[in-house]
């Protein structure tokens, strides 16, 4: 028996945590061209450059759905190394104070301030390598420092001397990225003194069947998101909210009513078995959410310990 083609031709990836913790990865990939979904902690960085290397080595858009570190770094790395070529990063944060403060309070350290540097270098070098000037027309300055021109609002910024850019996504306002079109259905603003209610959706057309990324939103926000676009949000395929678990609710998944949904989730928290103390041993919601799921009757999609494709 053929199993069911979902992307008309195109093809997503899911990559697996590569260490004990969770991430969050996604390749997109048409005959157009390669787009990426977060890409996870530097733990996964390798492994997600190879496999955009075995891809050409080539990223039309890259879309990042808010700033923790489980879902940015791995785009540092990747960065710095300067193996790949991206031609342009979407991002939408709260200002750099809040999210510092944020991530004080949860005792972590704000990778946004390393993210930039990355963008601001791997500009620099490759404006260096190629000689190209900054259009006087377009307000991009030439700061042969930097290679970027922040924007004000967002902290997104674009080099025209080395064609690497970023920008920043408009809610509402489609995006045409390799061949897919990603429509923004929230701001990256602060909500709550929560990161996890700043990140961006997206509604993605492919060839086939629509996706629906929800980073890690979760329920303190999705009213917003019903409100608003509550008549497109029924979507085939669904990233599950914050790895599964502690995300949107119930409520909200029977609203998409999803016929596939990816798990960006370890098999320790798909078994909420952090301690190796068994089966549903842990403070995790992951067991609850899965509950939610199978009343739905949606296939599951998960990659414990290997990339997994959907075509």
């Amino acid at each position: 028996m053929t199993e069911k083609q979902y992307l008309g031709g195109d093809t997503l990836y899911l990559l697996p945590s590569v260490a004990h913790t969770q991430s969050m990865g996604i390749v997109l990939k048409s005959d157009k061209g390669v787009a990426v979904i977060d890409g996870g902690t530097a733990n996964e960085s390798l492994q997600l450059e190879e496999l955009l290397s075995s891809l050409g080595g080539v990223v039309d858009g890259w879309f990042l759905t808010h700033p923790h570190h489980d879902h940015i770094q791995a785009l540092i790395g990747i960065l710095e190394r300067g193996k790949i070529k991206i031609n342009k990063i979407y991002y939408d944060f709260p200002d750099e104070e809040y999210i510092a403060r944020i991530e004080l309070r949860d005792r972590r350290v704000s990778c946004v301030p390393a993210l930039k540097k990355a963008i601001a270098e791997a500009g620099a070098k490759s404006g260096a390598k190629s000689g190209k000037k900054a259009d006087e027309n377009s307000g991009a300055e030439s700061d042969i420092k930097s290679g970027v021109k922040a924007d004000e609002n967002s902290g997104a910024g674009s080099d025209i001397k080395s064609g690497v850019k970023a920008e920043k996504p408009i809610k509402g306002k489609p995006i045409y990225a390799a061949g897919f079109t990603f429509l923004p259905l929230s701001e990256g603003k602060a909500f709550a003194d929560d990161l996890n209610c700043s990140s961006v959706a997206y509604k993605i057309k492919t060839r086939g069947d629509d996706v629906l990324i929800l980073g890690d939103m979760n329920y303190k926000r999705q009213q917003e998101l019903i409100d608003e676009f509550g008549d497109i949000l029924p979507t085939p395929i669904v990233q599950m909210a914050h790895h599964g678990q502690q995300g949107v609710n119930e409520e909200f998944y029977k609203l998409v009513g999803p016929e596939v949904c990816l798990w960006c989730t370890p098999r320790w928290l798909w078994e909420n078995d952090p301690a190796g103390k068994g089966y549903d041993s842990g403070p995790y919601k992951t067991i609850e959410t899965r509950g939610w799921i199978e009343k739905i009757g949606a296939k599951n999609v998960t990659a414990f310990d290997k990339t997994v494709m959907l075509k």
